[in-house]
């Protein structure tokens, strides 16, 4: 009898534990799941993709196609093209911002160009770095990795979809 006790205090405490540290990060984070639509702002036109949250990705990551660099004005860009969910497809041309150097398991790194985009989760805009990939074989479009989540999101692995489609106006 004690020892169920015991156990039924111990289940207490740790959802206690669990329950508040959330709190105690003065959090009113939406809860995302591990695949959730994701607006993306283009020059052009805005598109909505189906996207992985990736916790242990630093940088988000879009799957484009055609992709090739050149030079404008004396900067770095990058041309190439995405596909929506309606299997429309867009053509881009944006400054690169940065280059990347990604590790991926059982492959060797790769160097990847990274531009601004806008993107939106749910409710909420935010710009943020993507590194840009001709990823085949990938299931979801997107990755979206810490940076664009953090002190925006909390992530729920076990669900997906929790966020209705995105909604923002920039």
């Amino acid at each position: 009898m004690k020892e169920k006790k015991y156990i039924l205090l111990a289940v207490l405490f740790t959802t206690l534990v669990v329950c508040s540290s959330a709190y105690s990060h003065g959090t009113n984070f939406p809860v995302v799941g591990y695949i959730e639509k994701v607006k993306i702002f283009l020059s052009s036109k805005n598109i909505v993709i189906k996207a992985k949250i990736d916790t242990g990705a630093k940088t988000s990551s879009l799957d484009v196609d055609s992709l090739s660099f050149f030079t404008r004005s004396n900067e770095d860009w990058v041309r190439f093209t995405v596909t929506d969910d309606d299997g429309e497809v867009i053509k881009l041309s944006l400054p690169v911002e940065r280059s990347s150097r990604i590790r991926r398991a059982g492959a060797k790194k790769d160097i990847r160009p990274v531009v601004k985009l806008g993107l939106c989760l749910g409710n909420y805009y935010k710009e943020g770095e993507v590194n840009l990939s001709e990823r085949e074989g990938m299931n979801y479009p997107m990755l979206i990795g810490r940076r664009f989540l953090s002190q925006s999101y909390l992530v729920d692995s076990s669900q997906k979809f929790l966020q209705k489609k995105p909604k923002c106006k920039k």
